[in-house]
């Protein structure tokens, strides 16, 4: 009889010594869930982008994950801090077919797939919908006032927590929206956490998906590089946005090329001290 008190005590001691180790109810490898970082959106220019590269680095903490056929993706961070800035890069084989080579889409969407096409959005806390859109890229290079990709290479986590407040990013998506009215409107801000379900071809997308077809119609990839160029221009405004959006829709880069003074000063109050804005053709 006291031999099997004494082996029941042994168990009960080992129990708790082993559930004591690995921290009662913790996830896996003593990782709590208030621990991670965790941010989803949706990749997409009117069409979902699928197979791309989303990379984020944070306040505290970096990481990286990869967007489905949807283009939606999940990002965790152990131990990560936000505010975050995230950066896509398409792959340059982002959907491959018998022959292992960049199929149709690629190269349609993003030109020649060896030059990659990035694009870059914002998260202020864990728990965000981060979605990755042109329309996403401008409110970062408005916000940053600077090329994100640059900005992004070199990244400083104490500086970018200054940029990354939420009345900021507010007032850098109420730029674009300003800005881009004259082609497509866009119902107030929450560009970047607008829910998104991007075009494929079993899925015609939703509302906000069709506003980037819109765009994209209006403003090709290479022309929104042009767009993204003066919303880095702390001399730029709504206004002076709004004009260069109109002439490059409309197909008028040859005015602004001619007489770029000219041009600014008939839409800007800064156009005096541009003495130069040559677009290309």
């Amino acid at each position: 009889m006291r031999t099997l008190c004494f082996i029941h005590l042994l168990c009960t001691f080992v129990v708790v010594a082993v559930l004591a180790a690995c921290g009662g109810g913790s996830t896996s490898g003593g990782t709590s869930a208030s621990n991670m970082l965790t941010l989803s959106g949706v990749a997409a220019v009117g069409q979902a982008i699928p197979s791309a590269t989303v990379s984020a680095k944070c306040q505290i903490g970096s990481g990286s994950a990869t967007t489905d056929g949807k283009g939606a993706y999940t990002l965790t961070i152990v131990g990560g801090v936000a505010p975050c800035i995230l950066q896509l890069v398409e792959n340059e084989k982002c959907v491959l077919n018998a022959e292992s080579k960049s199929s149709p889409f690629c190269v349609l969407l993003f030109g020649n797939p060896a030059h990659h096409m990035k694009l870059h959005s914002v998260a202020t806390e864990s728990g965000s919908v981060v979605n990755i859109t042109p329309l996403t890229d401008m409110v970062t290079t408005r916000l940053l006032l600077e090329d994100p990709s640059a900005y992004f290479a070199t990244f400083k986590a104490d500086s970018f927590s200054d940029k990354a407040k939420t009345e900021k990013i507010g007032l850098a998506e109420t730029d674009v929206v300003k800005g881009l009215e004259g082609i497509i409107a866009l119902n107030g801000t929450g560009l970047i956490s607008t829910p998104l379900i991007a075009s494929t071809r079993s899925d015609a997308g939703n509302e906000h998906d069709k506003l980037l077809d819109e765009l994209g119609k209006k403003l090709p990839l290479h022309k929104m590089s042009q767009v993204n160029w003066w919303l880095s221009k702390t001399f730029s405004t709504p206004d002076s946005l709004q004009a260069l959006v109109l002439a490059l829709a409309e197909d008028r880069q040859q005015e602004i090329n001619q007489d770029p003074q000219g041009f600014w000063s008939g839409h800007s109050s800064y156009g005096s001290t541009v003495n130069a804005v040559v677009l290309d053709t």
